[in-house]
């Protein structure tokens, strides 16, 4: 089996300095032209990255994104707000699994919404 390899097309880890983010689709065609049919092909720095631009992603050859940064923004948010509410520590950890979870939930539907 071929290990995963990441592609660098204009994608950065943490927030885009523009909206929407410019991929260069060209270098990713050839990426996937030159790489041997089996090659997994991964996308870090997804996160923010509009719903039809990771569907353009998929359609290119992408098969894996890494969304870490949406994930912890849901993260602090949810300690945040529970932490201002005076919440007890198990109850924040609840709060912040739940947020993280539903921010996963959405990724997943989004990367594959046909299951």
């Amino acid at each position: 089996d071929a290990l995963p390899r990441r592609c660098t097309i204009g994608n950065v880890h943490g927030k885009y300095a523009v909206t929407p983010p410019q991929l260069d689709w060209a270098r990713l065609d050839a990426i996937k032209a030159q790489a041997p049919a089996d090659l997994p092909l991964v996308l870090h720095g997804a996160s923010g990255l509009p719903v039809d631009l990771i569907h353009r992603a998929i359609a290119a050859g992408i098969c894996k994104f890494n969304v870490n940064t949406e994930v912890r923004a849901a993260s602090r948010r949810a300690i945040r707000l529970a932490s201002d509410a005076d919440k007890d520590v198990l109850a924040i950890m609840h709060d912040n699994v739940d947020a993280m979870a539903d921010v996963v939930e959405a990724k997943l539907r989004t990367f594959a919404p046909d299951r």
